[in-house]
Protein backbone atom coordinates (compact mmCIF):
# COMPACT_ATOMS: atom_id res chain seq x y z
CA UNK A 1 0.00 0.00 0.00
CA UNK A 2 1.14 3.57 -0.68
CA UNK A 3 2.02 5.64 2.27
CA UNK A 4 -0.39 8.93 1.27
CA UNK A 5 1.00 10.55 4.50
CA UNK A 6 4.58 10.41 2.77
CA UNK A 7 3.27 11.59 -0.82
CA UNK A 8 1.24 14.50 0.67
CA UNK A 9 4.50 15.87 2.57
CA UNK A 10 7.04 15.40 -0.88
CA UNK A 11 4.42 17.04 -2.34
CA UNK A 12 4.14 20.21 -0.33
CA UNK A 13 8.61 19.54 0.11
CA UNK A 14 8.26 20.47 -3.16
CA UNK A 15 5.51 23.09 -3.60
CA UNK A 16 7.81 25.21 -1.25
CA UNK A 17 10.64 24.54 -3.31
CA UNK A 18 9.08 25.56 -6.22
CA UNK A 19 7.81 28.54 -4.43
CA UNK A 20 11.26 29.53 -2.91
CA UNK A 21 12.57 29.65 -5.88
CA UNK A 22 15.51 26.68 -5.12
CA UNK A 23 13.78 24.55 -8.06
CA UNK A 24 14.04 25.21 -11.54
CA UNK A 25 10.45 23.18 -12.55
CA UNK A 26 8.50 20.91 -11.05
CA UNK A 27 9.91 18.19 -11.43
CA UNK A 28 12.84 18.99 -10.04
CA UNK A 29 11.51 20.16 -7.16
CA UNK A 30 9.71 16.57 -6.92
CA UNK A 31 13.09 14.76 -7.07
CA UNK A 32 15.19 17.31 -4.16
CA UNK A 33 11.71 16.71 -2.13
CA UNK A 34 12.26 12.93 -3.04
CA UNK A 35 15.82 12.92 -1.61
CA UNK A 36 15.34 14.96 0.92
CA UNK A 37 13.31 12.06 2.46
CA UNK A 38 14.92 8.94 1.33
CA UNK A 39 12.70 6.47 2.54
CA UNK A 40 12.42 4.05 -0.58
CA UNK A 41 9.65 1.52 0.30
CA UNK A 42 8.42 -0.45 -2.51
CA UNK A 43 5.46 0.78 -2.34
CA UNK A 44 6.35 4.87 -2.85
CA UNK A 45 8.93 3.34 -5.79
CA UNK A 46 5.65 1.81 -7.48
CA UNK A 47 3.53 5.13 -6.92
CA UNK A 48 6.76 7.18 -8.42
CA UNK A 49 6.55 5.04 -11.45
CA UNK A 50 3.06 4.92 -11.86
CA UNK A 51 3.46 8.51 -11.49
CA UNK A 52 5.54 9.18 -14.48
CA UNK A 53 4.02 6.81 -16.65
CA UNK A 54 0.41 9.21 -16.29
CA UNK A 55 2.75 12.35 -16.57
CA UNK A 56 4.30 10.85 -19.69
CA UNK A 57 0.63 10.36 -21.16
CA UNK A 58 -0.77 13.24 -20.17
CA UNK A 59 1.87 15.39 -21.88
CA UNK A 60 0.91 16.50 -25.78
CA UNK A 61 3.69 14.69 -28.16
CA UNK A 62 5.70 17.51 -29.75
CA UNK A 63 6.75 16.80 -33.74
CA UNK A 64 10.28 14.95 -33.48
CA UNK A 65 11.13 17.55 -36.02
CA UNK A 66 9.34 20.81 -36.18
CA UNK A 67 11.52 21.75 -39.16
CA UNK A 68 12.25 20.21 -42.18
CA UNK A 69 15.34 18.50 -42.60
CA UNK A 70 16.45 20.66 -45.79
CA UNK A 71 15.89 23.97 -43.74
CA UNK A 72 19.01 24.99 -42.38
CA UNK A 73 19.80 28.36 -40.80
CA UNK A 74 21.83 29.35 -43.57
CA UNK A 75 18.26 28.80 -45.89
CA UNK A 76 16.20 30.38 -43.16
CA UNK A 77 18.85 33.63 -43.21
CA UNK A 78 18.32 33.90 -46.77
CA UNK A 79 15.04 33.74 -46.30
CA UNK A 80 14.70 36.41 -43.76
CA UNK A 81 17.08 38.79 -45.97
CA UNK A 82 14.37 37.90 -48.58
CA UNK A 83 11.97 38.73 -46.83
CA UNK A 84 13.11 42.33 -45.32
CA UNK A 85 14.31 43.22 -48.58
CA UNK A 86 11.01 42.64 -49.85
CA UNK A 87 9.26 44.90 -46.90
CA UNK A 88 11.99 47.99 -47.51
CA UNK A 89 10.84 47.85 -51.51
CA UNK A 90 7.36 48.20 -50.62
CA UNK A 91 7.51 50.33 -47.79
CA UNK A 92 9.69 52.53 -50.08
CA UNK A 93 7.34 52.32 -52.91
CA UNK A 94 4.57 53.91 -50.27
CA UNK A 95 6.42 56.60 -49.50
CA UNK A 96 7.25 57.69 -52.75
CA UNK A 97 3.52 57.20 -53.56
CA UNK A 98 2.81 59.40 -50.55
CA UNK A 99 4.76 62.42 -51.32
CA UNK A 100 3.80 62.12 -54.84
CA UNK A 101 0.13 63.04 -53.05
CA UNK A 102 1.26 65.10 -50.90
CA UNK A 103 2.60 67.10 -54.00
CA UNK A 104 -0.42 66.79 -55.73
CA UNK A 105 -2.69 68.18 -52.68
CA UNK A 106 -0.04 70.72 -52.45
CA UNK A 107 -0.95 71.82 -55.94
CA UNK A 108 -4.82 71.26 -55.70
CA UNK A 109 -4.46 73.73 -52.72
CA UNK A 110 -2.68 76.67 -54.86
CA UNK A 111 -5.04 76.36 -57.63
CA UNK A 112 -8.42 76.12 -55.54
CA UNK A 113 -7.09 79.54 -53.09
CA UNK A 114 -6.24 81.10 -56.42
CA UNK A 115 -9.43 80.22 -58.50
CA UNK A 116 -11.47 81.20 -55.11
CA UNK A 117 -9.35 84.33 -55.24
CA UNK A 118 -9.83 85.15 -59.28
CA UNK A 119 -13.80 84.71 -58.25
CA UNK A 120 -13.86 86.90 -55.21
CA UNK A 121 -11.57 89.67 -57.44
CA UNK A 122 -14.27 89.17 -60.53
CA UNK A 123 -17.38 90.00 -57.97
CA UNK A 124 -15.45 92.85 -55.98
CA UNK A 125 -15.49 94.52 -59.59
CA UNK A 126 -18.52 93.39 -61.01
CA UNK A 127 -20.28 95.20 -58.36
CA UNK A 128 -17.92 98.37 -58.04
CA UNK A 129 -18.89 98.88 -62.04
CA UNK A 130 -22.43 100.13 -62.19
CA UNK A 131 -23.98 99.37 -65.75
CA UNK A 132 -26.43 102.11 -67.15
CA UNK A 133 -28.96 99.92 -67.58
CA UNK A 134 -28.73 98.46 -63.86
CA UNK A 135 -28.79 102.51 -63.08
CA UNK A 136 -31.68 102.97 -64.95
CA UNK A 137 -33.73 100.39 -63.61
CA UNK A 138 -32.80 100.98 -59.85
CA UNK A 139 -33.98 104.42 -60.31
CA UNK A 140 -37.02 103.37 -61.59
CA UNK A 141 -37.79 100.78 -59.49
CA UNK A 142 -36.45 102.36 -56.47
CA UNK A 143 -39.77 104.82 -56.32
CA UNK A 144 -41.22 101.72 -56.31
CA UNK A 145 -39.62 99.16 -53.90
CA UNK A 146 -37.32 100.97 -50.91
CA UNK A 147 -35.33 98.85 -48.87
CA UNK A 148 -37.07 100.32 -45.94
CA UNK A 149 -39.87 98.73 -47.18
CA UNK A 150 -38.38 94.96 -47.21
CA UNK A 151 -38.05 94.65 -51.13
CA UNK A 152 -34.93 94.23 -51.41
CA UNK A 153 -32.58 91.11 -52.85
CA UNK A 154 -29.22 89.88 -51.17
CA UNK A 155 -27.26 91.45 -54.39
CA UNK A 156 -29.12 94.82 -53.48
CA UNK A 157 -26.55 94.89 -49.96
CA UNK A 158 -23.25 93.00 -49.94
CA UNK A 159 -21.21 92.60 -46.60
CA UNK A 160 -18.11 93.49 -48.81
CA UNK A 161 -19.27 96.93 -49.73
CA UNK A 162 -19.32 97.40 -45.34
CA UNK A 163 -15.98 95.85 -44.69
CA UNK A 164 -13.99 96.74 -47.69
CA UNK A 165 -12.08 99.55 -46.95
CA UNK A 166 -9.46 99.67 -49.33
CA UNK A 167 -9.31 101.55 -53.52
CA UNK A 168 -11.99 100.19 -55.22
CA UNK A 169 -10.86 99.91 -58.66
Amino acid sequence: MVDVDQIQKINSLAQDLLRQGIAKDHEDAFHQAERVYQKQAPAYQEFKETFRSVEAQARPKAPENPLPEDLSSEKIQDILVKNKDFLVKKIREFQEKMEAMEQEIAILKTKVVASSAAVRAAAVQQESRPSSASSASSSSSSTQSHPRLGNYKEGDVSIEKFFYAGNKK
